[in-house]
């Protein structure tokens, strides 16, 4: 997208949707490893997460300011990748604690 006219909607549309299939991610892993109801719990605590962090992206986002300049390739990944990267994180740390319990 060489200009700023791209729709950003669709984009953070696109951003919660993917946000939504990080945070099942903790729900497959427990049902392969026996602790389904341990990864349900955990894929709906993240799951309650999505609308916060792609609602709240425009406040947060402005570290990565100088990556979402126009013309600039880097503005779609970030603005579609953010809060699915942030839900990743915390999808691994649960994991973590899945795997040590």
């Amino acid at each position: 997208m060489s200009n700023c006219g791209d729709d950003v909607s669709m984009l953070w549309s696109a951003s919660l949707f993917v946000s939504l299939g990080v945070a099942f991610v903790p729900f497959l892993f427990g049902l392969r490893g026996g602790q389904g109801a341990l990864g349900c719990g955990a894929s709906v605590a993240l799951g309650l997460l999505v609308p916060i962090l792609v609602t709240l992206e425009p406040f947060y986002i402005s570290a990565l300011r100088p990556l979402l300049d126009c013309g600039s390739v880097t503005r779609v990944p970030v603005i579609v990748g953010t809060p699915p990267a942030l839900l990743a994180l915390g999808a691994l740390a649960l994991l973590v604690l899945m795997h040590r319990g």
